[in-house]
């Protein structure tokens, strides 16, 4: 009888070594950071060569893009406006010489909205009429498709547009937890296809309650 719960205890042990050993990890060759807000109940991974934008990181931020040309872009501002906003920003650390950048946000949604991801897809065209209400000669690329992302599942739609006469393609993730909802976009100035992987990658690595 000992014998038996010996080798039981033992198989437990090696499904747990396994189950370990293959649990997911980001695929970026880079220093992972996690990013965690107890108020919002999210929290996500995300490489190194991003910087996070919060009051927490205000300074820190302020003082690597010190000697960075942002153009007409102001850190400080766009921290309060996130910070009302319930909004969390991430920067590409690799500036352009014209001090654009690429970016991810989240806009969390702390309230209770009785969507599915079928229903986003189901109202697509409404959510591109939205977005064709400020922005300028959008085209869609992707209408709505709902994609797995890990043990993620999200409603994702692309498209590309003018905004202040720059054009940027947009790669834009729905995600519903169980009592908040969280709408990411990645934002560029480049191809999508060449520059979404990062975005996607992010996605696998989302919680949200």
């Amino acid at each position: 009888m000992k014998r038996k719960a010996v080798v039981v205890i033992a198989v437990c042990i090696l499904f747990m070594i396994a189950a370990c050993s293959n649990a997911a990890v980001p695929s970026w060759d880079e220093e992972t950071k996690e990013y965690k807000n107890d108020e919002f109940n999210i929290r996500f991974l995300y490489p190194d060569s991003w910087l996070l934008l919060d009051e927490d990181t205000r300074l820190e931020t302020l003082e690597i893009l010190e000697d960075v040309d942002l153009g007409n872009m102001d850190l400080n501002d766009l921290i309060d406006q996130a910070k009302r906003s319930n909004m969390i920003v991430l920067l590409d650390k690799n500036i352009r010489t014209d001090g654009s950048t690429d970016s991810i946000n989240y806009i969390i949604n702390d309230k209770e909205t009785g969507l599915t991801l079928e229903i986003l897809k189901q109202n697509a065209d409404a959510i591109f009429g939205q977005l064709e209400t400020y922005m300028t000669d959008l085209i869609r690329i992707d209408e709505g498709t709902i994609k797995t992302f890990g043990s993620n599942k999200a409603f994702c739609i692309e498209y590309k547009c003018k905004l202040l006469n720059v054009e940027l393609e947009y790669f834009q993730a729905y995600i519903l937890g169980k009592t908040k909802s969280c709408i990411m976009t990645f934002t560029t100035r480049d191809s999508l296809n060449e520059k979404k992987q990062i975005a996607e990658e992010i996605l696998k690595f989302i919680r949200l309650s």
